[in-house]
């Protein structure tokens, strides 16, 4: 399953599934008929359920929009952003990074905290938005 789209996606894949019942010394049990591709479907869309269920709102997408991946919060504030610290997480902030240091090159002057020039905002702003809200540029 990708990112944005609607678990019903998945319905036309599993057409042709069948569960059946039995009775044993257990109790009742259910047993699936699907085979190939569609018992590892199957094995797929019911532990994303299991997960969806047993812990709502930890399973959700990467932040980083090039990434297709989910990712599965583990964290105890349930702040997770990335699918993987190593590679999505530490890209994003590399690139922030970057940004703010271009716009501080290209403003030309150096704060007293070093490259820490930040702006206040909601998303992170552009290299010109920066230089325009500078906290050393501005009067």
């Amino acid at each position: 399953m990708v990112a944005g789209e609607s678990a019903h996606a998945l319905t036309p894949l599993l057409a042709g599934v069948v569960s059946r019942p039995s009775v044993g010394d257990d109790g009742l049990t259910w047993t699936v008929d699907a085979g190939g591709a569609q018992a590892v479907l199957l094995d797929a869309v019911t532990a994303w359920s299991e997960l969806r269920r047993s812990r709502p709102g930890r399973l959700r997408p990467c932040a980083n929009d090039e990434c297709a991946l989910f990712l599965l919060d583990r964290s105890k504030a349930g702040n997770g952003r990335w699918c993987s610290m190593a590679t999505c997480g530490n890209k994003l902030k590399a690139r922030r990074h970057h940004q703010r240091a271009r716009a501080e090159k290209m403003c030309g002057r150096v704060s007293d905290r070093g490259s820490d020039v930040r702006c206040q905002g909601e998303r992170p702003p552009t290299p010109q938005e920066m230089i325009s809200r500078c906290s050393i540029c501005s009067p």
